[in-house]
């Protein structure tokens, strides 16, 4: 059985054509006739980008069929030419990510010097797949609004899709940062999201995205589609949605942009929760993108940075002794308060809300959340020949966004870093056989640390349980001591007897 191993291995290597790639790039594909409706053999169709002038020759096949797969995004116009016959030409077509343009051409009898040319696109009913799904395209991309310029927004205008769960850094941060949503009634962890043809889903198997919960860099997608059900094999392990997402290329045009968008609490409202001021709120995001040819017609460039910079207050409710307590003075009687534990009564706030008779009252306020975030992302094509291509990816994003307790005395630090990286070779074999190797490197990382809200908080030697070690140094159970939150004094028992270790 051995000897028939390397057979079989080989087998399974030249047979990987059976097999489609999760696809990034678009198809033209059609029919030659003549008047009356009979095949047209040995037609030379050629097929071009009119954004980078790259050009693709097929011919047509004994049934007057072509194919040319594994095209880049963008417009096209299809030139068909065979003597005997007048010079066919079709403009007006665009591929999408996933599309498959069905192009059928009939020639006429005449000069082949003649052209005859078209304007329009080709039929949008896609006959090749049973996919269901829509495409959100560059200019859905660019020109609707997004509160926060993240473009996985735009997938929940499709039908089906809900958001589900908590938002980003609270303490659903186990299930990730980004805004989890269901597709179809799927869960929101069997989603599959893809850069390039390449997984990018986060630690906890969810939507990407950082601390903010935001996916930055929305100038570098060039578009996205969103399959919702009966998407084909090719794409694999998930059985929620398919978010497969396409980055910007140059072309043979330079072209950029900048901007810098600024949101702030000037006309914002007071919510329930809120004291008698509105909580401050400013939000800006800079940054621009830039693209080109770096050799005309054969390799291009598009590079994007994005940076975000926002202070949020957001009101919270802390239960906490009242004034009273903190001396050991409750409603039920006064018992006398520890020396050794006076520092740590001092970290409490003074309440500044309702006080509720039995030594606890509340504390109010509406601590400034600061959420940092700088993404950027480079990307090279280049045309080898008519029937190769390369191209590399890498993008990086790094973020931090500190939550305080509702006492402001500790917090979770929410930070992560993620890199994303594709490098693709493709290499059209046959009209019927395209072999493309793909490599990615991704990594995310992204953790919680427990930090304290109040400079120089833990550093004093009155706060050491263990000579040597402040209180910074000091955990109870998974937490530090956050937990003084929730730490209640109880003062004495009706009986007289002291119930408080704390005091």
């Amino acid at each position: 059985m051995s000897r028939y191993l390397p057979s079989l291995f080989l087998f399974l290597i030249f047979s990987g054509n059976l097999l489609s790639a999760q696809v990034t790039t678009g198809t033209i594909s059609g029919v030659v006739q003549d008047p009356s409706g009979a095949a047209i053999p040995g037609v030379v169709v050629s097929v071009k980008n009119l954004e980078t002038g790259i050009t693709r020759t097929v011919t047509t096949d004994e049934r007057g069929r072509y194919t040319a797969p594994n095209l880049s995004l963008g417009n096209y116009e299809v030139q068909a030419e065979h003597a005997g016959f007048e010079t066919d030409v079709r403009s007006g077509i665009t591929l999408t990510v996933g599309r498959e343009a069905v192009v059928n051409i009939s020639l006429r009898v005449g000069n082949v010097s003649e052209k005859v040319t078209v304007i329009g696109e080709a039929p949008l009913v896609d006959s090749t797949t049973s996919s269901l799904g829509a495409l959100v395209d560059d200019r859905t991309v660019r020109e609707l609004p997004l509160n926060g310029r993240s473009y996985d927004q735009l997938a929940r205008l499709e039908p089906g899709v809900a958001v589900v769960g908590a938002p980003a850094g609270t303490s659903a941060f186990a299930y990730g940062t980004g805004v989890r949503f269901s597709v179809a009634g799927g869960r929101s962890s069997a989603n599959s999201f893809l850069l390039d043809g390449t997984d990018i889903n986060d630690h906890a198997n969810s939507t990407p995205g950082g601390a903010s919960g935001f996916n930055l860099g929305v100038d570098g997608i060039r578009e996205f589609k969103i399959l919702t059900n009966s998407f084909p094999a090719e794409y694999g392990r998930a059985s929620g949605g398919i978010i497969s997402a396409v980055t910007m290329s140059g072309t043979n045009q330079l072209h950029g942009s900048a901007f810098e968008f600024l949101r702030n609490s000037a006309l914002d409202a007071r919510n329930f929760f809120d004291g008698s001021k509105v909580p401050a709120f400013r939000r800006n995001q800079f940054g621009g993108s830039f693209g080109g040819p770096i050799k005309k017609d054969k390799t291009f460039f598009f590079g994007t940075y994005e940076g975000l910079r926002q202070g949020l207050g957001t009101s919270t409710i802390g239960i906490l002794p009242d004034n009273a307590a903190k001396q050991g003075i409750f409603p039920s009687g006064t018992v006398p308060v520890n020396p050794v534990m006076k520092p740590f009564i001092a970290l409490w706030p003074n309440p500044n809300g309702p006080d509720f008779g039995d030594g606890t009252a509340e504390f109010i306020s509406s601590p400034t959340i600061a959420t940092n975030e700088d993404y950027f992302m480079i990307r090279v094509d280049h045309q080898i020949s008519e029937k190769m291509s390369i191209f590399g990816r890498y993008s990086y994003d790094k973020d931090s966004r500190p939550l305080p307790d509702a006492l402001n005395l500790f917090g979770l630090n929410y930070t992560g870093d993620r890199q994303y990286s594709t490098f693709q070779v493709s290499n059209i074999v046959s009209p019927t056989v395209l072999n493309s190797f793909r490599f990615s490197y991704n990594r995310s990382f992204q953790t919680q640390t427990v930090i304290s809200i109040v400079p120089g908080l833990g550093v004093g030697s009155e706060f050491s349980f263990t000579p040597g070690e402040g209180l910074g140094n000091i955990q109870f159970g998974g937490g530090a001591l956050g937990s003084m939150v929730t730490l209640t004094p109880l003062g004495p028992t009706p009986d007289g007897s002291n119930s408080a270790p704390v005091f």
